[in-house]
């Protein structure tokens, strides 16, 4: 057999899900996975929702991988920018009342009820017909079904529902849309508030939970019968504003709390950390009422080795060196500087999927024309690999931190051992808050620190944590990174030694 050469296209899969050849044959069946997929109520595992991961962390893949399970009788996509943004974005009257600061959440969650409700009936394969038995259950349907029922399960109905919503309120309140901007006093805001919940309340989600309320108890659906709806795209910039972005997703999120009574339903959607820490920081709701719907999707150093090592056999199983299964460590079956190749380039990943995958193919391009890999070749694949990771945490999390760059540069520049502690931050604390300032970003909670000179070690270190670029140093050989369960630094936290993640380790 000849010896295999590595090329600089070869590779163990494509960074995005969507297009990964290698996702369906060497997919890692995690717990996250076997909960998500169940339709069995086991401990309360099945209210699990919501997978909130970094970026990388494999929520698309695992969503791409469920959809084709066997068990699933239907599945269904919808994409939040197209389902819902679309219809009301350039709406003036929707506009108008959130510029006044009417919190219309409440209506958002109707139309994503609507929404759902119309792609599972869709599912079932169930049309007017379905409507006239919810006529003849419910006589107070009528009105809210004949309203809509022309373009009932089209994408029109929304535009319907938001005109509607709009004549019945000018109506009620008496004002037009341009007339209430700048205008109002705050007994009128308050009375527009009162009115606009109490018409969502009575004329859509009361009408609505009728509707889900007989999926559950009279509709004679086939307990065989198992659907999959997922909503993965809220990652994406499409609402420039974060803070109506955030509002959209408090609401599905409560909109999917609708439907937790249909067993034989899932609907599922992705979020990233950073999007959902969001939503809970502008007070849009509180996590701890969430906890049972959450999924955080986190990844061990095995479960990392084990995807590695299957893909990495997938691709060149009896082609490298007369070895029928290949893995990682028989790859990379050498040392740099006393560690492990395997390890070294496992402990730079971050435990994400994407990282590992990505870092792994910039090896095999380093390598292009060889029959093995040297030190040599990871050592230059790891200075592009950090740029293009550092480049992904600041597309991550410019939106809470504008000088995320700057915070990382700080890092790299002024820390010059890689364990040290706050004392040691102290003492260069001037020249980070030259830095700091020079950037004159004044919207970055972080500039805002070094402007006041208060508090601005701590926010850094905060900071720093919280992206994955530091751990506590807990002991010699444990180093606590920052995890769903642990995303922020408690007071005591700050007395300890910290220590700077390999990839960022740059001396």
């Amino acid at each position: 057999m000849s010896e295999y050469i590595f090329r600089n296209n070869t590779n163990i899969g494509n960074l995005e899900a969507e297009t990964d050849l290698f996702l369906n044959k060497c997919f890692i069946e995690t717990e996250a996975y076997k909960t998500l997929s169940s339709f069995k109520d086991d401990n309360g595992n099945n209210l699990k929702r919501i997978i909130v991961g970094r970026t990388g962390s494999g929520k698309t893949a695992l969503l791409e991988y469920i959809r084709k399970d066997s068990v699933i009788s239907d599945q269904a996509e919808l994409e939040a920018e197209t389902t819902i943004f679309d219809y009301i974005k350039n709406n003036k009257f929707i506009n108008n009342l959130m510029q006044n600061n009417v919190d219309l959440k409440i209506f958002f969650k109707a139309l994503w009820n609507h929404v759902i409700l119309v792609k599972v009936l869709t599912l079932l394969k169930e049309n007017k017909t379905f409507l006239t038995q919810l006529k003849n259950k419910y006589k107070e349907l009528e009105t809210y079904i004949e309203k809509y029922e022309p373009t009932f399960f089209t994408d029109d109905a929304l535009n319907i529902i938001t005109e509607t919503f709009q004549n019945d309120m000018e109506a009620k309140l008496n004002f037009k849309v341009l007339g209430l901007v700048g205008s109002s006093s705050n007994d009128r805001k308050k009375e527009i508030q009162g009115q606009t919940n109490a018409y969502v309340n009575q004329e859509l989600l009361s009408k609505q939970r009728k509707i889900i309320n007989y999926l559950k108890s009279d509709f004679r659906w086939d307990r065989q019968k198992k659907l999959f709806i997922s909503i993965d795209d809220l990652d994406k910039s499409w609402i420039a504003d974060f803070k109506i972005k955030y509002g959209f997703i408090n609401s599905l999120m409560d909109s999917i709390r609708e439907f937790l009574s249909l067993q034989n339903l899932k609907i599922i959607i992705s979020i990233r950390t950073d999007i959902l820490e969001g939503v809970y920081e502008n007070n849009f709701r509180q996590e701890e009422k969430d906890l049972s719907l959450l999924m955080p999707l986190e990844w061990s150093k095995d479960e990392i080795r084990d995807l590695l090592d299957k893909r990495i056999t997938y691709l060149l199983k009896d082609k490298y060196q007369k070895l029928v299964s290949p893995k990682l460590e028989d790859i990379f079956n050498f040392s740099i500087n006393g560690e492990k190749a395997d390890d070294f380039i496992l402990n730079r990943t971050m435990l994400r999927p994407r990282d590992a995958i990505d870092f792994v193919n910039k090896c095999f391009c380093a390598a292009n024309g060889k029959t093995t890999i040297s030190s040599e070749d990871i050592t230059t694949a790891e200075e592009y690999f950090f740029d293009s990771r550092k480049k992904a945490l600041k597309d991550e999390w410019k939106a809470l931190y504008p000088e995320i760059d700057t915070h990382i540069d700080i890092l790299l520049k002024f820390i010059k051992k890689q364990t040290f502690n706050i004392e040691m931050l102290i003492k260069i604390k001037n020249d980070i808050k030259e830095k700091l300032i020079a950037t004159n970003n004044v919207e970055d909670v972080v500039v805002e620190k070094a402007i006041g000179d208060k508090e601005l070690v701590e926010t850094l270190l905060a900071i720093w944590f919280k992206i994955g670029i530091i751990g506590i140093k807990k002991d010699k050989n444990v180093i606590l990174y920052s995890s769903f369960s642990k995303r922020y630094l408690n007071v005591t936290d700050y007395e300890k030694d910290f220590y700077i993640h390999p990839l960022f380790w740059r001396r």
